[in-house]
């Protein structure tokens, strides 16, 4: 048996390149490139636009609101903020990413609340997930010379419930959230994609969850002008992390070696058997870590805020000094 994993392994190693990458994403559509279609047609919205399969969002009327308050942003709907009408997508990996928008009425002086959120996510109760989102700023001010003691920015939260309502969405009770601390505008430079990556532990009770990002309804992520774009969503979940110590390495790699074909130790995809299909989720994964959980982030001062942007985040997810974590079992 032994020799059959090397030599499967050998046969893999041959054909797949080694590299770190995204573990499973459990949240569908979370690049946003799926849209509504009826009859293999788009399906437009009041405002003729294109819709995000797989999210609800808060709406808002073409009628007394010329710009909405949550759209799609893709070459079709051509409503792109920045003006190019060419879409605009984080990674490259296609042309979309949805908008929370500045929307108010002539003389309003605050925007209507909004929200994206995605369906509900089938989770473990004590699970550790990878949460990742990318986000662009446009014609968002640091401040507001209206409001003057707000500071514009959003609001994301992985929430988690004990039910799953009908229409695919969370359902109460609500058991818990984990708010992922990227509220700030002024700490992040305007027109250009960040990512943010956050640790992210399912409560007790916690069956379903979902992702919610918003605007205008938490202190103190406001919007007072401009858009603000997200794309590539991820909850990730380390399939092949099969020693539970919150990474995927050279000692997962030797666990399924030993299970091959004897045991369900380095079994990755719960299909009761240790295979080579087991390894390519181990090579898929392979170098991801899950990362330290995000400090919250301090308001930002006036003088703070000019001139001092954080890089974006690296994809490849290194972290040193973990805590320590419970042991999980994994939800297939």
């Amino acid at each position: 048996m032994r020799l059959t994993a090397q030599l499967i392994l050998v046969a893999l190693v041959t054909t797949c390149w080694l590299r770190p990458s995204w573990g499973v994403n459990l949240v569908d559509n979370g690049d946003f490139e799926a849209i509504v279609t009826e009859e293999d047609v788009p399906a437009l919205d009041a405002y003729g636009l294109q819709r995000a399969a797989a999210w609800f969002r808060a709406g808002s009327s073409p009628q007394d609101y010329p710009t909405p308050v949550t759209e799609l942003v893709n070459p079709a709907n051509m409503n792109n903020a920045a003006g190019n009408n060419l879409g605009d997508d984080s990674d490259g990996n296609g042309n979309s990413s949805v908008a929370l928008n500045f929307t108010a009425l002539t003389g309003e002086q605050l925007s209507l609340a909004s929200d994206w959120r995605s369906e509900a996510i089938d989770t473990v109760p004590g699970e550790t997930l990878i949460y990742s989102m990318d986000f662009k700023f446009i014609g968002v001010s640091p401040d507001d010379e209206v409001f003057g003691g707000f500071f514009n920015g959003l609001f994301a939260q992985v929430r988690s419930f004990a039910g799953e309502a009908a229409d695919g969405g969370t359902q109460d009770p609500f058991i818990g959230e984990r708010n992922v601390p990227v509220q700030y505008r002024a700490n992040y430079a305007p027109d250009v994609w960040h990512t943010v990556q956050d640790r992210v532990v399912i409560p007790a009770g916690g069956e379903f969850s979902d992702i919610r990002i918003s605007v205008n309804t938490f202190d103190p992520a406001w919007l007072f002008n401009g858009q603000i774009l997200i794309d590539n969503i991820q909850l990730i979940r380390l399939s092949a992390d099969f020693d539970d110590d919150l990474d995927v390495d050279g000692d997962d790699l030797a666990i399924w070696k030993s299970g091959f074909a004897t045991d369900v130790t380095g079994d990755a995809d719960g299909d009761g058997v240790t295979d080579g299909i087991d390894f390519l989720t181990w090579q898929r994964e392979a170098g991801l870590v899950i990362p330290p959980e995000l400090p919250p982030v301090p308001k930002p001062t006036a003088v703070a805020a000019i001139g001092v942007v954080p890089e974006p985040a690296s994809l490849l997810l290194v972290a040193s000094g973990l805590a320590a974590a419970p042991l999980v079992r994994k939800k297939r």
